[in-house]
């Protein structure tokens, strides 16, 4: 069976949550056989899903691509990450558990750190990799420490173990946060970043999506004879003060979310509990 989930090119810590979390809860190691397909932790359910012999959902979402993949008996859905995804596959209710990242608690909890930061900001992979330098320069003005989220997962971790308030881009980031028990602020800076996926993951919390709105940011391009007639040189150094105000004012206003703690306990122990059907069912393996 091959886990799959979207490779991107310098690495998204929302993605590499796949490799250490199934193979806490998965005793059965993943190989390159596409015949059957694992599809866990993203974005992951749409026409872009390799076709395959079986395809296992556990907790995957809708969005991206152009349109919906075909359900057909070649699939076994165990979970799904919230109530839009199923409603847009045709899925029972039930089936709409969670975001499995939230098992992260249970399967790695958090050491504890001193809280050196007050806030912390987790950008979208893609702006971060287009503003890096730009995005840097924001938050030492303001004092906020920048998570890189092409880091590994596990320091990714321990940066928001010294955090009290995370500011998140990434939808994996307010997800961490929310699991470790760290109140989060959505934020959006590109009009890429889809609501949608939000908006079910949130609703499965019973918590509404209303993000905090910033301006994009980019790094110039290296300077060059013609420097003076390029527009990304003249507008940065404007557009990262809109941004430090934007952001000052959001830290001082915003309140920030967290789930009833309750509430993510009980979904954590739902995907527990379908992890040991999937191993009884899929891996021949007697449950606990």
């Amino acid at each position: 069976m091959k886990l799959h989930y979207y490779p991107v090119p310098d690495g998204n810590f929302g993605d590499y949550l796949n490799e250490m979390i199934w193979e806490k809860y998965l005793p059965v190691p993943f190989d390159n056989n596409d015949r059957e397909l694992f599809v866990g932790i993203g974005t992951l359910l749409n026409d872009s899903l390799p076709k395959a012999d079986k395809i296992i959902v556990f907790g995957s979402g809708v969005g991206y691509g152009g349109g919906l993949p075909s359900v057909d008996h070649t699939w076994k859905i165990y979970a799904l990450r919230g109530p839009l995804s199923a409603q847009k596959l045709g899925q029972d209710a039930s089936l709409a558990v969670t975001d499995p990242a939230v098992l992260m608690h249970r399967a790695f909890p958090m050491q504890a750190r001193p809280k050196r930061y007050k806030y912390s900001y987790i950008p979208h992979v893609h702006c971060m990799r287009i503003g890096m330098k730009s995005w840097q320069d924001v938050c030492n003005r303001l004092g906020i420490q920048l998570i890189d989220p092409r880091m590994p997962v596990e320091k990714v971790v321990d940066a928001m173990a010294e955090t009290e308030i995370i500011l998140a881009e990434a939808m994996h980031g307010a997800i961490l946060a929310d699991t470790y028990s760290i109140p989060w602020i959505p934020i959006v800076s590109n009009r890429t970043i889809l609501p949608f996926k939000w908006q079910d993951w949130c609703y499965s919390l019973g918590l509404e999506y209303e993000p905090q709105h910033v301006i994009g940011l980019w790094d110039p391009p290296p300077l060059s004879s013609r420097w003076l007639k390029n527009p990304y040189i003249a507008l940065n150094p404007i557009r990262k003060s809109i941004v430090t105000q934007q952001l000052r004012s959001i830290v001082a206003k915003s309140k920030p979310v967290l789930s009833d703690r309750r509430t993510m306990g009980r979904l954590t122990d739902i995907l527990e509990e379908k992890l040991e059907l999937l191993k009884a069912n899929e891996l021949a393996l007697a449950p606990r």
